[in-house]
C-alpha cells in the first residue's frame, strides 16, 4: 500500500484538488471495472427485471438487496456509426466538451459538472503496483485483460443534476472515471444452427475496435475543489456504472458501420450513511434517468444524418415478448421463426417472429456471460 500512498513529488498537496493519490487512482480504477465487468453478467430469469423498450433501446431494471433498497438497470441498443465517434460523446476530455455533451444528453436535467484531476500516463507505470511484483505478475496471468495501459484514461468528475423528485435537493455525483480501449472480435449473430462463432484469436487489429467507460463512486470528502456546497446537495452514492461499445458486423439487412451500445449501473446502499447522502429512491430514479436518456445518441451523432439500427426499427414483437421468448432454448426461438409461439411464462401467443431480430436480441441476453459483456 506504500507505494500509493504518497502524491506525485512534482505536484504540491495545496495544488492538487483531490486528496488521493494517482497510483491509488489508478488501483481503485482497475478494481472497478473488474467489478463492473462481473456485475454485467444476467444471471437471473427474465421475469424478475421490469423490460421496457424506450426509442429503440431495451431497458432492464430490477431491485436487489434483502428489502429491495439496491439496484441494477441495463439499457442496449444499436447506433449507425463507428466506436470512435462515440468516444468524443460518453467521454469527453476537456471541461467544455463535458459539459456542452452532459446538456444535450441528459437535457434540462443536468446542470453542470468539473473535471477535478486527470491522472498523467506514468500513473499507469510503477504506480499501478499492488502490493508486491510477485502479486501484480500473479494478478496479471489470472485477469490479464485488466492490466492498464498508457492509452487508458483516468479522472475524477462531478456531476450536478437537478431534483429527480419535487422538493428534494439537487444531486451530486463525484465519480472516478476510467476510459479504456477494446480490442475485441466483432460480435457475430446466429447460423441456421443457433451456434455462433466463439473464437477471438484472429483479431484484425485494423478492424475497429469498441471500448468502455467505467465510473465508480468517491466520497466527496476526498476533493477539495470542483464540488458543492453539501448542505445544499443530496450526494451519489455507491454507484458502479459503465458504458460499453461494441463493433458489429455488417448483416444483409443492416449495411454501413454500427455498434452496440449499453449502460450498466448497480447501486449498493450505503449502511449508515453520512449526513447529505442520497437515499436509496432518490439513487434509483437518478440511475434510471440515466439509463433511459442512452436513446438520445443517435440524435447526439446525427452530423451525417445516420439513422439508428437496432433489434426493433422493422416490424418486431415487443420488447417484452422478447424478454420472455429468452426463456425458450435458442434452437427453439430459431425454430419458431416466422411461426407463432407460445411462451412458458405467461402463455401468451406472441406475434410473428422475424428472421436475425430476436435472436439478436436474445444474443444479448442469454449470451452475456460467454462473451463477458
Amino acid at each position: 500500500m506504500s507505494s500509493r500512498a504518497s502524491d506525485e513529488p512534482h505536484i504540491s498537496r495545496s495544488s492538487r484538488k483531490i486528496k488521493v493519490s494517482d497510483a491509488e487512482l489508478v488501483h481503485r480504477a482497475r478494481s472497478a471495472s473488474r467489478a463492473s465487468r462481473k456485475g454485467r453478467l444476467l444471471r437471473v430469469p427474465s421475469v424478475m427485471w421490469d423490460c421496457k423498450e424506450i426509442s429503440g433501446f431495451a431497458m432492464l431494471s430490477r431491485r436487489t438487496g434483502a428489502n429491495g433498497e439496491n439496484f441494477e438497470v441495463l439499457t442496449t441498443g444499436e447506433v449507425a456509426c463507428d466506436p470512435n465517434e462515440l468516444e468524443a460523446l460518453l467521454c469527453p476530455r476537456a471541461e467544455g466538451d463535458y459539459n456542452s455533451v452532459a446538456r444535450e444528453f441528459f437535457g434540462d436535467q443536468f446542470i453542470y459538472g468539473s473535471i477535478v484531476h486527470e491522472v498523467q500516463p506514468r500513473g499507469f507505470g510503477d504506480d499501478s503496483e499492488v502490493d508486491s511484483e510477485e502479486e501484480e505478475k500473479e494478478e496479471e496471468e489470472v485477469n490479464p485483460d485488466f492490466r492498464l495501459h498508457a492509452d487508458d484514461h483516468v479522472a475524477v468528475r462531478t456531476a450536478c443534476f437537478s431534483r429527480s423528485r419535487r422538493f428534494a435537493r439537487n444531486e451530486e455525483w463525484c465519480f472516478l472515471e476510467h476510459f479504456r480501449s477494446r480490442s475485441v472480435a466483432m460480435a457475430s449473430p446466429y447460423d441456421s444452427c443457433g451456434s455462433t462463432n466463439t473464437s477471438t484469436s484472429s483479431i484484425n487489429i485494423d478492424d475497429p475496435t469498441g471500448f468502455t467507460v467505467v465510473m465508480s463512486s468517491l466520497s466527496p470528502s476526498e476533493l477539495t475543489a470542483g464540488k458543492m456546497t453539501s448542505s445544499r446537495i443530496a450526494q451519489l452514492h455507491g454507484i458502479t456504472a459503465a458504458y460499453l461499445v461494441e463493433p458489429l458486423p455488417q448483416t444483409v439487412g443492416c449495411r454501413g458501420s454500427h455498434v452496440r451500445v449499453s449502460f450498466h449501473a448497480t447501486y449498493t446502499a450505503t449502511e449508515n450513511a453520512p449526513k447529505g447522502y442520497a437515499d436509496s429512491q432518490t439513487v434509483r430514479k437518478r440511475l434510471k434517468l440515466l439509463a433511459k436518456s442512452l436513446h438520445r445518441l443517435p440524435d447526439l451523432n446525427s452530423d451525417d444524418d445516420k439513422p439508428v439500427t437496432s433489434w426493433l426499427t422493422s416490424p418486431v414483437v415487443p420488447i417484452k415478448s422478447i424478454v420472455q421468448v429468452w426463456e425458450l432454448e435458442i434452437r427453439d426461438v430459431w425454430r419458431a421463426r416466422s411461426a407463432y409461439v407460445t411462451t412458458r411464462c405467461t402463455g401468451t401467443e406472441v406475434e410473428t417472429l422475424p428472421d436475425l431480430h430476436v435472436p439478436r436480441m436474445c444474443f444479448v441476453l442469454v449470451e452475456t456471460e460467454r462473451r463477458n459483456f
